[in-house]
């Protein structure tokens, strides 16, 4: 339900008549809710073993093993959807996807928590964090998140919400929509 309720609360950049790359597929959930809202859906995620749970849950779906940066720059995505939190140069992916989307990119990112340092695995002693470490080298604010995707021009914001925990996800997040600048047939 909560794939269906970032989707419906984005909707209006959301078309059967687009493709979508959602970057790091995780169990596939959102996967199956978007192949219903998009004329075509493809995947892309680092972890073989999840290439393979998707492959079994979603065979009609192309899911690709690579890091986002290596993707190829040849196919190019109407619309791609992310996980922010887990990528570790937030500028190369920024790029990687402006040179990949011709329109929107969809972001889902948690909200700052500051509990645990976002940096806290290159620390000297990480194991005080680890029990605690979710996974996520970044978390992000309304205006790191869109400063990130604003500063050199390359996408401008059209939408950002703060979710409410258990809207669409456990905990609050920023869900946000960034338009390509400066790149034709943008709608």
């Amino acid at each position: 339900e909560c794939y269906e309720n970032q989707l419906k609360l984005v909707q209006e950049f959301v078309s059967m008549e687009d493709t979508c790359l959602e970057v790091a597929v995780g169990k596939g959930f959102m996967l199956q809710v978007a192949k219903n809202k998009f004329k075509e859906i493809s995947g892309v995620d680092i972890d073989p073993k999840i290439i393979e749970h998707n492959k079994a849950i979603n065979p009609d779906i192309d899911i690709v093993l690579s890091d986002i940066l290596d993707l190829p720059e040849d196919k190019k995505y109407d619309k791609a959807m992310d996980v922010l939190e887990h990528i570790e140069d937030v500028g190369a992916f920024v790029r990687k996807l402006y040179s990949i989307t011709n329109k929107y990119a969809i972001i889902q990112v948690p909200v700052d928590r500051p509990i645990i340092p976002p940096n806290h695995h290159l620390l000297e002693n990480p194991k005080s964090y680890q029990a605690k470490f979710d996974g996520h080298l970044h978390y992000f604010t309304k205006f790191s998140l869109v400063k990130a995707f604003t500063k050199d021009d390359m996408f401008e914001c059209v939408f950002l919400y703060k979710t409410k925990k258990g809207e669409c996800a456990g905990l609050e997040e920023l869900l946000s929509v960034f338009r390509i600048k400066g790149k034709p047939n943008v709608h």
